[in-house]
């Protein structure tokens, strides 16, 4: 690329021998005495294995430069069209026959998998699948993506009898088009918890009404007990606090059942006590139905 745009290659090696640049790569040059980033990393391991053909961050990379939770940069996940294209350190390397134009994109000048790709390369990959309907759920809830862009990624790889087209589909079956998704990481984090214990899970963002519109809660059992799942970031300010006891207290004042609180220690800490909460109150129904 300096050559193209008229840098010698001996102006490249004085300014390398100078101590102006340093080489980082063949063909890569990284101005001497910036600052290493995680972001510099993976555009070089991009850049070093493009070769002739395409090479994306891929997986728990891509993920996170799409802001995805619990992914990370490094280390630098890169996928190549063609093995033969693969130099060096192999780690983190993957080759694919069907990377498609249309399955890439660029975050801050880096290239890597779309979203919808990058959620279906991680649900294929074995030691991912705990964190793969995390972020598929957060993806929808925050408009990184859409079921559509999903499903076509799926339509598309299913053709070419793909790993984890069976994992995706399902994760998309469970949810269906019109499904409300977690809207946050702590959501999420509830879910696997009931899933953990063979918990069937509650309806999602429920509005509350008795004679009138009181609020809209985070789940609802079957016989109506909601449950409110209140995290550090977005129930610790005094108006949020103040504004959820009033709706605690129209539920009350109404002879409507209160809602279950759960706080983002306990489905850390403790998962136990949690699950048993919910299966106390589940049982109501089956108590008085």
């Amino acid at each position: 690329m300096l050559v193209a745009v008229g840098v010698s290659q001996s102006a490249i090696t004085r300014r390398c021998h100078s101590g102006v640049w340093e080489r980082v790569g063949p063909k890569i040059y990284r101005l001497n005495g910036t600052p290493e980033t995680d972001r510099q990393n993976l555009l070089t391991q991009v850049w070093l294995h493009r070769g002739q053909g395409q090479a994306a961050a891929w997986g728990m990379s891509a993920a996170a430069l799409h802001g995805l939770p619990n992914a990370s940069i490094l280390p630098a996940s890169v996928v190549v069209e063609d093995e033969r294209r693969i130099r060096g350190d192999t780690r983190g390397l993957r080759r694919s026959s069907s990377l498609l134009e249309h399955h890439l994109t660029v975050v801050d000048k880096i290239p890597c998998t779309t979203v919808a790709r990058t959620l279906f390369d991680i649900a294929a990959t074995v030691r991912f699948q705990n964190d793969a309907e995390r972020m598929l759920d957060a993806a929808l809830a925050r408009q990184l993506v859409t079921f559509q862009q999903c499903e076509q990624v799926l339509t598309d790889l299913a053709q070419s009898g793909r790993n984890g087209v069976s994992r995706f589909r399902a994760m998309l079956d469970d949810r269906g088009e019109g499904l409300a998704v977690a809207e946050s990481e702590l959501e999420s984090m509830f879910e696997d918890l009931l899933r953990k214990y063979g918990i069937p899970l509650p309806d999602r963002q429920i509005n509350i009404r008795t004679d009138r519109w009181i609020g809209r809660v985070d789940y609802r059992l079957p016989n109506g007990t909601p449950i409110e799942i209140d995290s550090r970031r977005h129930h610790s300010e005094l108006v949020d606090r103040d504004r959820d006891r009033a709706r605690d207290n129209e539920l009350i004042a109404a002879g409507a059942i209160p809602p279950l609180r759960i706080t983002h220690r306990e489905i850390r800490d403790h998962p136990e006590r949690v699950a048993r909460w919910v299966r106390t109150a589940a049982a109501r129904f089956a108590a008085t139905g």
